[in-house]
């Protein structure tokens, strides 16, 4: 089954207060090293009509969602094939095979559009890979060897069942702890797996659990069937939650923090809101229909979030809304339907049809900048950009690299 090759705090602050380590090249778990969907890299070209970025790899992985994740030199990444999922190990600026790991699995294919395959994207942290699978069996992983360190079929032991599309969300590993999101939350030791703690059963959700601090206090905030909860990471107890129930429990987005605020947003026709979190409970700031983000989350930028509206198998718009009314600024349907990063101050996004478009955030109008074709197939996935590279890979796992180049003022 296995095979190894040798070898902040203002609503409308653009950037918030972070470490020195997420000015790092690294993109070590989902939606970026802040999950914020947030690259601070500069000095790659925005000329893409004389100087368009060029694909240095193209690869398969296998059916899914899964995005990627890098650090250093390596590519992680999961996808499903013959029965198999199975985690790679790339050369990221290659795409060869370093190591990957295989074990029976299922699709998940419900007939609707989907196709199935693996969703949750790699965590790196600590010289450790961490997957999780559809059924809830999560591994641990030597990065460098691709050695399985441990595993454990975490939905079983604590008595939850996937949802309809199977557990979808990424492992987040911050101070010591992983956090997992099965409809229980669930905290373990991450060098051995053994459970720290546990919260009631929510019913499971689709989206990655993420942190907030405020003042010397850090809280962990989960979007999932029920809503939005907020835990205290040491003992996993409920401080508050606010109720958000869709369709299907599809829960999808990483909840924004901006300062003391949280914006959330979900599809099947329920909407956004921003709420203020005062380390105690939570109040409702507004709560529009202007804004439904189905799979991924908006960008948000100087009291503003751009992002893509309506379900990823209709076409849809992309829309500009203010963090301050919830109101609609503008909308297009120059892209329709994708996801989008924030990559030194520009918007880069992804469309479901594989269009790369570079685009200037603005309240005025949409400002494209550059655009160029990516891949084809349906591409649901979010890219991941590290290095002046980015990764993008459709739903069959057709998984391409793409340089930016350099810009004329960096070189």
């Amino acid at each position: 089954m296995k095979h190894l090759h040798p070898l902040v705090p203002s609503l409308f602050l653009t950037l918030p207060l972070i470490a020195l380590s997420a000015f790092s090249a690294d993109w070590p778990n989902y939606h970026g090293p802040n999950q914020d969907g947030v690259s601070y890299e500069s000095g790659w070209s925005l000329d893409w009509k004389t100087d368009p970025p060029d694909m240095l790899w193209k690869t398969n992985v296998g059916r899914g969602f899964s995005s990627v994740t890098v650090v250093g030199d390596r590519l992680f990444t999961m996808g499903f094939k013959k029965d198999l999922d199975s985690i790679y190990c790339l050369d990221a600026e290659t795409g060869k095979e370093i190591w990957s790991y295989s074990y029976p699995s299922v699709l998940f294919d419900d007939g609707d559009q989907y196709g199935g395959g693996a969703c949750s994207t790699p965590t790196v942290a600590n010289g450790k890979v961490f997957t999780l699978s559809k059924l809830g069996l999560v591994h641990c992983f030597d990065a460098q060897t691709g050695e399985v360190l441990w595993s454990k079929q975490f939905a079983e032991e604590l008595g939850t069942k996937p949802g309809r599309w199977g557990f979808s969300g990424s492992i987040l590993i911050d101070e010591g702890k992983g956090i997992l999101d099965l409809g229980r939350t669930v905290a373990f030791d991450p060098s051995s797996g053994d459970v720290l703690w546990k919260t009631k059963d929510y019913e499971p959700g689709y989206s990655t659990p993420t942190t907030m601090t405020l003042g010397e206090n850090k809280f962990i905030l989960v979007f999932n069937s029920y809503g939005l909860v907020i835990l205290e990471p040491e003992s996993g107890k409920e401080v508050c939650a606010h109720p958000w129930e869709t369709d299907y429990g599809v829960n999808s987005c990483i909840p924004q923090v901006i300062g003391d605020k949280i914006y959330i947003s979900a599809d099947y026709g329920h909407g956004c809101a921003l709420l203020r979190f005062n380390g105690d409970s939570l109040d409702l700031v507004w709560e529009k229909t202007t804004m439904m983000n189905h799979f991924n989350t908006a960008s948000i930028v100087d009291g503003y979030a751009y992002g893509f509206n309506g379900h990823v198998s209709r076409e849809g718009e992309f829309k500009c809304i203010s963090l301050e009314t919830g109101d609609q600024v503008w909308e297009t349907r120059d892209v329709m339907k994708g996801s989008n990063l924030l990559v030194d101050g520009k918007l880069l996004i992804l469309t479901g049809s594989g269009e790369l478009v570079l685009a200037e955030p603005s309240p005025n109008e949409f400002k494209e900048i550059g655009r160029i074709q990516a891949l084809g197939g349906r591409c649901w996935t979010e890219p991941a950009f590290s290095n002046g590279r980015v990764y993008c890979r459709n739903s069959r796992g057709d998984l391409v690299c793409l340089d930016l180049g350099t810009s004329q003022e960096a070189g």
